[in-house]
């Protein structure tokens, strides 16, 4: 039952990206950070890089993923795979490449990497222009991953009060977003 709520909800990226891509990282956000410290230790940040960087490619390969028959390991594969090329980069960081030749993949990568920094940046700029009480809950909530019940026990808020921040912090986002990129990652 469950991979057919897996397919159904992948599929919805043909007809409504925006609000499926939303919906993916919500119900799946969590397990492939779960995933990746399986091999990446003590990095939240590459975490956070890599997730972003999956979900681009799913936004840019949203037809291809709406017609997979196992999306979930599809896009898991495409994170690992993210994960295994950022893992490689930080242990190369510092020493030169002996042949030299970077290679079209390596290119398409680094696009896809500046990609996914540039998005995130413009994410937190859209961020910025929020109340503190919804920036917060916001960076928290899509940023870092927590989930509602995580920050309203952290911030002391009750959870009807984090569900009303959120959804007001994603409405403004989304506005400010869509007349910069004319299309929703959030």
């Amino acid at each position: 039952k469950r991979r057919h709520n897996d397919v159904e909800l992948f599929r919805q990226l043909a007809d409504r990206p925006d609000t499926a891509l939303e919906a993916i990282y919500g119900r799946y956000g969590g397990l492939l950070a779960a995933y990746l410290r399986n091999f990446i230790r003590n990095d939240d940040d590459l975490i956070k890089d890599v997730i972003s960087e999956a979900l681009v490619v799913v936004w840019k390969k949203r037809e291809e993923a709406a017609g997979k028959k196992k999306p979930l390991e599809w896009m898991m594969r495409v994170a690992h795979n993210i994960a295994l090329y950022r893992i490689r980069e930080e242990t190369r960081r510092g020493t030169e490449t002996l042949d030299g030749d970077a290679g079209v993949a390596d290119a398409n990568r680094a696009d896809s990497e500046l990609e996914g920094r540039e998005l995130d940046r413009l994410i937190r700029q859209a961020a910025d222009l929020l109340t503190p009480k919804e920036r917060m809950v916001f960076l928290q909530v899509k940023m870092e991953g927590m989930s509602n019940r995580e920050v309203m026990e952290r911030n002391g808020m009750a959870e009807q009060t984090v569900k009303n921040l959120l959804a007001r912090a994603l409405k403004k986002v989304r506005r400010r977003l869509k007349g910069v990129l004319g299309v929703i990652f959030i």
